[in-house]
C-alpha cells in the first residue's frame, strides 16, 4: 500500500455519526472510478459480500449484501460528479443509514467517508451497528486507496 497519509488512529464522531479521512497517492479520478464500480465494492468494503446497481446517479436504487445480516436496498440521495461526492441511504425500521463519500481535496487527494444513523431509531442502530462500522472504516478506506493506486 502506497498511501502516505497520517490518518487519525480512529474515526471521528459518535457511533451514530462518524467519519474517517485518508490522504492517498491515487488521483481523484482513480478514487471516483473505484467508487462508481458498484459491482466491485465488495473488493474494498470489508463489510460487504455483494452490491448491485445501475450506474450511480441521483435517484438510482441498488442492493447491498453485508457479510452479516440481510441484504438491503439503497437509494442515491446526493450525486455530484464535478465535486466527487455522492451519498446513499438505506431504510432501517424507524430510521435511516446514510453513507456519504466525498473527495475533499484533489491536491493532495484526501477522501472522506461519513456514516450517519438518523430517525427515531438512529440512536439504537448507532448503538447496535455503529461501533463495528467505525472499526471497519479505516481498513476499508486503506483498501480502497490501495486498489485506486494500483489501477493508475
Amino acid at each position: 500500500m502506497n498511501n502516505t497519509a497520517e490518518p487519525p488512529a480512529e474515526t471521528h464522531g459518535s457511533n451514530r455519526d462518524f467519519s474517517y479521512q485518508l490522504q492517498t497517492n491515487a488521483s481523484a479520478d482513480a478514487i471516483w472510478g473505484v467508487w462508481m464500480d458498484v459491482a466491485n465494492w465488495k473488493d474494498w468494503d470489508l463489510g460487504l459480500k455483494d452490491a448491485r446497481s445501475e450506474p450511480l446517479a441521483l435517484g438510482i436504487q441498488g442492493t447491498v449484501v453485508p457479510r452479516s445480516g440481510p441484504e438491503s436496498k439503497f437509494k442515491v440521495t446526493e450525486f455530484n460528479e464535478s465535486t466527487y461526492t455522492y451519498a446513499f441511504e438505506n431504510n432501517l425500521p424507524g430510521g435511516r443509514l446514510t453513507v456519504c463519500r466525498t473527495i475533499i481535496s484533489t491536491s493532495p487527494t484526501i477522501i472522506e467517508h461519513r456514516v450517519t444513523f438518523s430517525g427515531l431509531t438512529g440512536w439504537l442502530f448507532g448503538r447496535i451497528m455503529g461501533g463495528g462500522f467505525k472499526m471497519a472504516l479505516p481498513p476499508t478506506m486503506h483498501k480502497l486507496a490501495e486498489i485506486a493506486e494500483g489501477g493508475e
